[in-house]
């Protein structure tokens, strides 16, 4: 395994916002995604699902998933981030964008926000994971709109 790649697949960073903010994965999440909204709210809308959040409320953002985010306030946006591309159990089974247990607050909380993160890092957000893989809804892979929407642009 190319350690550089490895180390370069991780990213964990706050993102500060104000008032309103939309992004689009328009080409899919670059990395799988566990975010929580310290300060405001969000809505997260995918071809099959949408969430909403608000502060403490932790998500998952599965690699690859085609996506829309609005993040609103009346004041500041503060956004936990961990990006990760290493997920040994999404190469078994798939998991849709969706919302973990708040339960998970405080240990996503505890996930150190340095950029490129050290071991201690991966292995709370790993924790964080393993912690959450019970509760989690397994997807059953692809949708058919999705699946239309490939052969079309094919």
């Amino acid at each position: 395994m190319d350690h550089t790649l490895f180390s370069k697949s991780f990213y964990f960073t706050e993102f500060h916002y104000q008032d309103y903010h939309h992004t689009g994965a328009r080409k899919g999440a670059a990395n799988h995604y566990i975010g929580m909204l310290e300060q405001g709210h969000c809505r997260i809308v995918s071809d099959d699902v949408t969430i909403e959040a608000g502060p403490g409320e932790p998500f998952f953002i599965p690699k690859g998933l085609r996506y829309q985010s609005y993040w609103y306030s009346e004041g500041s946006i503060l956004l936990r981030s961990c990006g990760f591309a290493f997920f040994p159990e999404a190469q078994k089974s798939s998991f849709p964008l969706q919302k973990l247990p708040v339960s998970l607050g405080d240990a996503v909380r505890r996930i150190p926000l340095n950029g490129h993160p050290d071991s201690a890092a991966l292995g709370a957000l790993f924790s964080v994971l393993g912690m959450a893989l019970s509760a989690m809804t397994q997807g059953s892979g692809v949708s058919f709109a999705r699946l239309l929407e490939q052969a079309t642009e094919y």
